[in-house]
Order: structure tokens, then C-alpha cells, then sequence
């Protein structure tokens, strides 16, 4: 069945159709054309898959080919690849006129994560996985909660990142900064830069610029502070501890209130959260 053909015959369908079929590497090449935004192929799966259906080893299992109602397939990439490097037909059951949305909850072998929810709107790589994670963060720290709180889903995460696209906009903006030495996990940088550039967009990046970069600051400034104070906390494994990583949080909230506040903070530990204090709102 031709791409075509089979976007046709989705197109006109109104319940899930399945069906069993003898997919030859001509078949797979076709569908897997129209693999668009699904997560990157895991070449030693392929690799494992292509050497069963070689020796006539492959079982026919259940799972699935699903194709959305786009036409977009949805789960098994990694099979149709092996078909196509194996040469071999492999009887499937395949699966079209699904819900393109239930992309994030299938599970076709490696349980998708927040950061794969990310990658089918369009995010790649690192920045996915900080994204996912950023998003996260900002979840909690909207409903009043500590940083690390709650995780969610990964469909919830792609759905708020949507509704929020100013998230990856501050993650792309703190991936431009220099990634070693890093006073603080990426993820958590983006995550105050997104509440901050709400308040003053400038004043945001020019803290994160000077956090990262460490210059065109005088001895005594107080982000010079702590930013050495930072890097001796991630030194000894702070970054290894959500608890550690939250009062680094705070500690650069209270910094950027006083900025906006024109005061200065003398010794830059009463930044940091001590016994008893609430984690701070960013001002």
C-alpha cells in the first residue's frame, strides 16, 4: 500500500482500523516516510531487530504499527527500519485512524519521557531534555510548591510547554551561555530566567549572562559573589541534591530582589535559605 493510499484510507476511516500484514521492505520505506516528529530511532533496537528477522527469528508478538489520523506514524519505527535493513518481510499488526495526540502514552518497548514529549514539537536534544525538565519546575513553582515537588507526565508537560511557550524560550536563552563551569543546573537557571523575564526581560538576562560568564563585573558585586559561591557549592556536589539545588534557587532570587530593589546584599550566605524560611517570591 502506497503513502498515499494509505492516507487515503485513514482519512476516510472513523473507527481505529487493524489488520494484519506481511510488510516488505518496500511497504516499510513507505510508512516510515511518514515518521514525522517521533523520537530519535534507537539504532542498537534496529540493530538487535534487524539480526532476528535475518535469521527468520522474529516472533510475531502483537505489537503494533500505529499510524495517527494524520497519517503520521505514531509506534514502530524502530521495526520498520529493521525490516527495511534486514531485507525481510515480517508479518504486523497494524493499527491507523488513532489519535495523534496519544503519541506521549504509547509505549512501544522504551517508556516515553517528558524530554520525547518535547522532541514532537519540534525541541531536539539537550534542549528537549532541559525543556522537559525546566517545565517542571515552573509547574511547581506556579502552584506555590517547591521546585522539585511533583513530577507530571509527560503529556501534561507538553501540553503546559504549549500553553507556555516563553519556557523554551528561556531554555534556548541559557543554552547560549557557556556550559562549563555551570553555577547551577541549567534547567533551574531557565526556570527562574522564564518568572524573571515576566518582570523585567533585560534585567533577566543580563543576571543569567553574568552568572554563566562571570564578567563585566567589579570584586565586590554581589552576582560576582555569588557566582563563586555557586561554583564552590557545585564543586563539592551540590548540583547532585534537589534540596541543595533549590536553596541555590533561592539564594538567586534573593539576589535579584535586592537588584530590583537597588539594595545589596553584604555577605552573600544570608542569600541562601537558612532554618525556618520560606522559599522566597521572585520580586
Amino acid at each position: 500500500m502506497s503513502t498515499a493510499a494509505l492516507k487515503k484510507l485513514i482519512q476516510t476511516s472513523t473507527d481505529p482500523n487493524v489488520e494484519w500484514r506481511d510488510i516488505t521492505p518496500v511497504v516499510a520505506t513507505e510508512w516510515l516516510k511518514m515518521n514525522t516528529l517521533n523520537r530519535p530511532k534507537k539504532l542498537k533496537k534496529i540493530a538487535l531487530y534487524t539480526a532476528d528477522m535475518k535469521a527468520g527469528a522474529w516472533p510475531i508478538t502483537g505489537a503494533t504499527i500505529c499510524f495517527g489520523k494524520s497519517g503520521r506514524l505514531l509506534d514502530g519505527q524502530n521495526r520498520l527500519q529493521a525490516i527495511v535493513d534486514s531485507g525481510s518481510t515480517v508479518r504486523m499488526l497494524v493499527v491507523w485512524d488513532l489519535a495523534d495526540d496519544i503519541f506521549d502514552v504509547i509505549d512501544g518497548g522504551a517508556r516515553r519521557t517528558a524530554s520525547d514529549a518535547l522532541v514532537i514539537e519540534g525541541h531536539e536534544g539537550w534542549v528537549a531534555s532541559c525543556g522537559a525538565t525546566t517545565a517542571r519546575l515552573v509547574m511547581n513553582l506556579t502552584e506555590g510548591r517547591l521546585p522539585y515537588s511533583l513530577t507530571y507526565s509527560p503529556q501534561n508537560i507538553r501540553r503546559f510547554v504549549t500553553a507556555e511557550p516563553d519556557i523554551m524560550g528561556s531554555v534556548q536563552f541559557i543554552a547560549s551561555l557557556p556550559r562549563r563551569p555551570a553555577p547551577m543546573p541549567h534547567s533551574a537557571a531557565a526556570a527562574l530566567h522564564f518568572f524573571m523575564a515576566q518582570r523585567d526581560s533585560d534585567l533577566a538576562d543580563l543576571l543569567m549572562m553574568q552568572l554563566y560568564r562571570g564578567d563585566n563585573m567589579t570584586a565586590d558585586d554581589m552576582v560576582l559573589r555569588l557566582r563563586n559561591n555557586l561554583l564552590g557549592r557545585v564543586q563539592q556536589g551540590a548540583m547532585g541534591s534537589n534540596t541543595d539545588v533549590t536553596n541555590m534557587m533561592s539564594a538567586v532570587i534573593r539576589v535579584w530582589n535586592s537588584r530590583r530593589a537597588g539594595r545589596s546584599i553584604a555577605h552573600i550566605g544570608n542569600a541562601f535559605t537558612r532554618g525556618g524560611e520560606d522559599f522566597p517570591a521572585i520580586k
